[in-house]
């Protein structure tokens, strides 16, 4: 009898494990497919997308050069695909997107900053960026930008400057910005020299490409003294920037 009822008992834990096994593997079939059900489902689509930097370009020039849009899946988003998209639009220098598992996607654009003019063809000027982008096509009235010239023309917009045109657009970021506004061009000259010459009528030698920090640094004290010797229109050589000679112009 005794035998009888612990051969019931362990048939009975049996039965318990078997229906403790079953019930688990349901439970585990019940999570995965709320899993799959969920990915599949529209709370991981985008549905928003912000765009925020915007100075110049629009929101839809941006929304539309992204490789996904409203209603994309959040799983597998062309995230570095649209990145690199982005940054071949003219006016774009930095893209970032980031998504939110929530459905928002944000798009962080940092914007070229136009610092001089450059011509494209005879009288057709440009905007041009401090990295040599070129972010326009030729402007009907051309703005009050330094003018660039004595360099090689510029192209098409999201194309870049010829490198002889770095070192002028280098002295241009690098000039107070008193004296980058006082600046009407730039330019190097038959010898391949730089030259500025400022709306105050000064004219500057900058001379070669060398030692460019130490000639701003020069030619902005200079500039100064000029203003304050009341020597408007003289000219300006700071070519061997420790000897900086100044003169009345001829």
């Amino acid at each position: 009898m005794i035998d009888e009822v612990e051969e019931n008992n362990q048939a009975g834990q049996s039965r318990k494990m078997v229906k403790i096994l079953a019930l688990s593997l349901a439970c585990l079939a019940t999570v995965f497919g709320s899993l799959v059900i969920t990915i599949r489902s529209e709370f991981l689509d985008v549905d928003q997308i912000e765009i925020r930097g915007l100075t110049r370009l629009t929101f839809n020039e941006i929304a539309n050069s992204l490789e996904f849009g409203i209603n994309s899946r959040l799983v597998g988003l062309k995230i570095s695909e649209s990145e690199e998209v982005l940054t071949k639009l003219p006016w774009v220098e930095i893209a970032r997107v980031d998504r939110s598992w929530s459905g928002l996607v944000v798009v962080n654009v940092k914007e070229r900053r136009p610092i001089a003019l450059a011509l494209s063809a005879p009288s057709k000027w440009v905007l041009v960026d401090r990295n040599r982008a070129v972010l326009t096509g030729a402007l009907a009235n051309p703005s009050s930008y330094p003018r660039l010239s004595g360099v090689r023309a510029a192209s098409e917009p999201g194309t870049f400057l010829e490198e002889d045109s770095g070192a002028l657009l280098a002295i241009l970021e690098a000039v107070p910005q008193e004296l980058y506004e006082n600046i009407e061009a730039i330019y190097r000259d038959s010898r391949s020299d730089i030259r500025i010459r400022l709306r105050t009528g000064e004219n500057i030698v900058m001379g070669d490409d060398s030692r460019l920090g130490a000639k701003v640094a020069s030619l902005a004290t200079m500039v100064v003294e000029v203003r304050e010797g009341e020597l408007r229109g003289a000219f300006i050589d700071v070519s061997v920037p420790d000897l900086p000679v100044v003169r009345p112009q001829s």
